[in-house]
């Protein structure tokens, strides 16, 4: 499998340029949206929804031939672009923003490689990459990637000429040996480029970071409540790097088999650093207050301290989050959303919250004692 570097992917040459887009000299505050549906049809322009495309293509062509920001907003289903070279994969091209939404993790899939030229925007999709360039995007300029699941060929590349933010992402079982490469390129001016890594899931990846400059993942008084999980190595700090790179208030677990419920926790900074960082650089890299006892529930919803605010963003301590009537656990197997009160389990899956025997079988069979029971994502 090619390793994914900067030498090795020749993306950071290809699509670096000293001079960098600044995507806040954009005034326009609302997108342009480009649909994209399973029925649709590549004759149309896109533009209403009564005219979606088909191809995830074809509208990154209307995307790149539009001057002003876009937003291309994909339905249920799954969209594929199969790279036919390195080199070939959806890129926008023109010195504007570009948003990319989906309609959830559970309800659009694209299995791509997406890059930007200027700030690129990903949010509430899934994605196992694309085989032939072994990722899912490239951003070159800014933007964001959050709510996002992602697999397989999922990985990302980061060019920092501008801040990016990672939040409330899965990353799991990526087949690249390296999951998100930070490239060393930073803008040449005295402000200094970070990456954003808050409230993620990292599973089974063995590299997480392979760190060209500086990544944020918590910094003192400000958790990074991320999960790293199975990760062989979760900070490769690169040769000659600067920064000290900031991994404060995460959890670092290790876990056997699902059926066995084996837990292994590291709290203590020195033993994080010997098992799960390689730091090359000249800096520090900082991992204190890690985050303990990933069994923790406080409400006992049946939903661990760790997933309520790292997966589901409800609250840990709260068993009903959304008022709703129904138990946090609850819905989260019943594939409903415990903070949107709109979203409830259809009966007899779901529990009232208020039910005495509803209470008494949640105590019993969606306790706190499994390890995997409610992180029923579909898996």
């Amino acid at each position: 499998m090619r390793k994914l570097t900067a030498a090795g992917l020749g993306l950071a040459s290809m699509f670096y340029t000293d001079s960098y887009i600044d995507s806040k000299a954009y005034a326009q505050t609302s997108a342009v949206p480009i649909y994209l549906e399973t029925t649709g049809n590549d004759a149309n322009n896109g533009l209403t929804p009564e005219a979606p495309v088909k191809t995830i293509k074809r509208a990154f062509q209307i995307a790149n031939s539009n001057t002003d920001l876009s937003q291309i907003q994909i339905g249920p289903g799954t969209f594929s672009y199969v790279s036919m070279n390195f080199r070939d994969f959806l890129y926008n091209t023109l010195n504007h923003p570009l948003e990319i939404k989906g309609s959830g993790q559970d309800q659009t899939t694209l299995n791509a490689t997406i890059g930007g030229f200027s700030n690129l925007k990903i949010e509430d999709l899934t994605s196992n990459g694309d085989s032939t360039s072994q990722l899912f995007a490239v951003l070159d300029n800014g933007g964001y990637i959050r709510n996002c699941t992602l697999t397989g060929y999922g990985a990302v590349q980061i060019n920092p000429n501008e801040t990016v933010d990672l939040t409330s992402n899965t990353f799991e079982d990526i087949s690249n040996p390296t999951a998100v490469y930070i490239s060393p390129i930073v803008r040449k001016s005295s402000k200094i480029i970070s990456l954003n890594v808050t409230n993620n899931v990292f599973r089974n990846c063995s590299t997480v970071f392979d760190i060209g400059c500086l990544v944020n993942a918590g910094v003192d008084g400000s958790d990074g409540n991320n999960v790293f999980e199975n990760c062989e190595t979760v900070v490769k700090v690169a040769d000659g790097n600067p920064f000290d790179q900031e991994f404060m208030g995460n959890y670092w677990i290790d876990s056997g088999a699902k059926s066995q419920k084996a837990i292994t926790v590291y709290t203590d900074p020195a033993q994080i650093l010997s098992l799960k960082v390689i730091n090359n650089g000249l800096g520090t890299v900082n991992v204190g207050n890690a985050l303990g006892n990933p069994n923790a529930d406080n409400d006992g919803d049946g939903l661990f301290n760790w997933q309520e605010t790292a997966v589901y963003n409800s609250n840990p301590d709260n068993p009903d989050s959304d008022s709703d009537g129904f138990n946090d656990g609850v819905e989260v197997d019943a594939g409903t959303n415990p903070t949107d009160p709109t979203s409830i389990p259809e009966s007899p899956a779901g529990l009232p919250t208020n039910s005495l025997e509803g209470l008494a079988l949640l105590g019993a069979g969606l306790g706190a004692g499994s390890w995997y029971l409610m992180r029923r994502k579909k898996e």
